[in-house]
């Protein structure tokens, strides 16, 4: 938290070492190994196919590990950050 109001926005490992993003490519085939991974990619492409035939610009973002100030720290559900955060 200190790091992003001193505005560090750079990638650092746990250990502090600067990190490189790695793009995916878009045209990768996607690892649909678990029903998890299916359900993600199944919705994603649902809300392009809906923006394209409607014509409704539509866009599907990736994001991991996301965390926020209003994420309830004693649900079980909601992802391993709020356990390291609290």
């Amino acid at each position: 938290p200190t790091d992003i109001k001193d505005g560090l926005w750079d990638l650092r490992s746990a250990s502090g070492e600067a990190l490189s993003p790695v793009p995916t490519d878009e045209e990768k085939r996607p690892d649909l190994a678990s029903i998890y991974a299916l359900t993600k990619y199944a919705q994603e492409r649902a809300v392009l196919i809906f923006g394209q035939a409607y014509g409704i610009d539509a866009v599907a973002l990736r994001l991991f590990n996301v965390f926020g100030a209003g994420q309830a720290l004693s649900n079980p559900y909601t992802g391993v950050l709020a356990n390291f955060a609290s």
